[in-house]
C-alpha cells in the first residue's frame, strides 16, 4: 500500500464542533436581536469593497519585506481590495506562508479512515458527565445565557468537553452577529503566488506524533483541565463581542489608530495551553511554550532569509504579532531591521511645517 505522512491541522480538534454544530445558514444582522431579545451587536459592521490594512515594510541594504497583518473574525459582507498586494507579490521573489505548526502522522490514508471516528469522539466527555457537571455552576448560568442567545436549541453540545463546547459557541455566535472567521486574505494571496509562479516559503513546525493510535485513545480517555478555557470564552463573547466587531472593521477600513488602540485578548491560548500542556502531549515530549518558541524562530529564520535573498519578498502575519511588543516583527526590528508601519509616511507628512 503507498503510505505517506498524513498532516493533522493542530486545531482540528478545536475545529470539529464548529464543522458539526447548528448550521448559521441564515445569521442574524449586525443590530437585530436573537430569540432572547437581547441585542446581539450595536456597532454596524462595514459591508462592500474596503481597503484592508496598510502594509509594513521591514527593510535592510535596500531590501523589503512587505507585511500584511491579518485578524480575525472579519466583517461577513466585505470585499477586500487587493490590488496594492497583488502588484508587491508580481515582482516578489518570495512569499512567506505564515507561521503554522501541524502534526504529521506517519499512517497511511485507509488507516486515517479508521481513526476519524475515534477522532470525532474526543469532543465528548470521557467519563459521559454533562456539561452541567463539568463546569461550576457560575460559568454554567453564564453559558445557558450564551447558548439561548447563539445556540438556540443544540442539545448535543451539552455531552461536549468544555473546550468543544465554547468553541461551538464562538463559531456560531460570530456567525449570527455577521462576522466570519476566514481569512479574505488567504485565497488572494495563494492566487498571485501561483500567478508568479512561486511555491509559498514555508514556516511550519511540524509535531511528529509516532503513536497516532495511541494518542487519540489516550485522549478520548483523558479528562483535559479544560474549564478556564470554557470561562475566558464565555467572557470574551460576552464582554468582547463589540471590541471583535470594531477590530473587524478597522482592519477592513485600514484604520491602523483603532488597531492600536483596541485591547487584544486571546483566549484560544488558554484553550491551547489546556490540551497540549496535559500529561497525554507532555509524556510525548510536546509542549506548547516550545512550539511557540520554535514557530517564530523558523519564521524569523525565512523572514531573514527573504530579506537578504530578494530585494522585494511579501508575507502576512497575525495582527497581534505585528504590533505586540514581543511580537514577531519586534524581533526583527531587536535583530537591526528597520521596521516602518503603512501610516508612518502620513505621519510624518501631516507633522511637516
Amino acid at each position: 500500500m503507498n503510505r505517506r505522512p498524513l498532516k493533522l491541522l493542530l486545531l482540528l480538534w478545536l475545529a470539529l464542533p464548529g464543522a458539526s454544530s447548528v448550521s448559521a445558514a441564515d445569521p442574524t444582522l449586525a443590530g437585530a436581536t436573537a430569540d432572547s431579545g437581547a441585542t446581539l451587536l450595536k456597532t454596524v459592521l462595514v459591508t462592500g469593497t474596503q481597503p484592508g490594512p496598510g502594509l509594513w515594510q521591514v527593510s535592510k541594504d535596500g531590501h523589503v519585506l512587505w507585511l500584511l497583518g491579518n485578524v480575525s473574525p472579519v466583517p461577513k459582507k466585505m470585499q477586500w481590495n487587493a490590488s496594492e498586494v497583488e502588484q508587491i507579490i508580481a515582482r516578489s521573489g518570495a512569499v512567506l506562508a505564515p507561521p503554522a505548526f501541524v502534526f504529521d502522522a506517519d499512517v497511511g490514508f485507509f488507516k486515517m479512515l479508521f481513526l476519524l471516528p475515534k477522532l470525532l469522539k474526543t469532543r465528548k466527555n470521557p467519563e459521559h458527565l454533562p456539561l452541567a457537571k463539568r463546569v461550576n455552576a457560575g460559568d454554567y448560568a453564564r453559558w445557558l445565557v450564551l447558548k439561548q442567545r447563539y445556540l438556540g436549541k443544540n442539545t448535543k453540545v451539552e455531552s461536549y468537553r468544555p473546550i468543544f463546547a465554547a468553541q461551538t459557541l464562538y463559531d456560531d455566535a460570530i456567525a449570527r452577529v455577521g462576522l466570519s472567521n476566514r481569512s479574505v486574505a488567504n485565497k488572494v494571496i495563494r492566487k498571485a503566488t501561483s500567478k508568479r509562479q512561486l511555491k509559498a516559503t514555508p514556516t511550519l513546525v511540524k509535531i511528529k506524533i509516532e503513536d497516532s493510535k495511541a494518542l487519540l485513545k489516550d485522549f478520548n480517555a483523558t479528562t483535559l483541565n479544560d474549564t478556564e478555557c470554557f470561562s475566558k470564552i464565555l467572557t470574551h463573547l460576552d464582554a468582547d463581542l463589540e471590541t471583535m466587531a470594531d477590530r473587524a472593521n478597522a482592519w477592513a477600513t485600514g484604520d491602523l489608530e483603532m488597531l492600536r488602540a483596541l485591547p487584544y485578548t486571546d483566549p484560544s491560548r488558554v484553550c491551547m495551553d489546556a490540551v497540549f500542556n496535559d500529561g497525554i502531549f507532555m509524556k510525548r515530549g510536546i509542549g506548547m511554550e516550545a512550539v511557540r518558541a520554535q514557530a517564530k524562530a523558523t519564521w524569523l529564520a525565512a523572514a531573514e532569509a527573504a530579506i537578504k535573498q530578494y530585494p522585494t519578498s511579501f508575507g502576512s502575519l497575525p495582527m497581534a504579532q505585528i504590533l505586540k511588543a514581543d511580537g514577531y516583527v519586534a524581533a526583527l526590528r531587536d535583530r537591526g531591521y528597520t521596521v516602518t508601519a503603512p501610516d508612518a509616511e502620513a505621519a510624518a507628512t501631516s507633522s511637516a511645517p
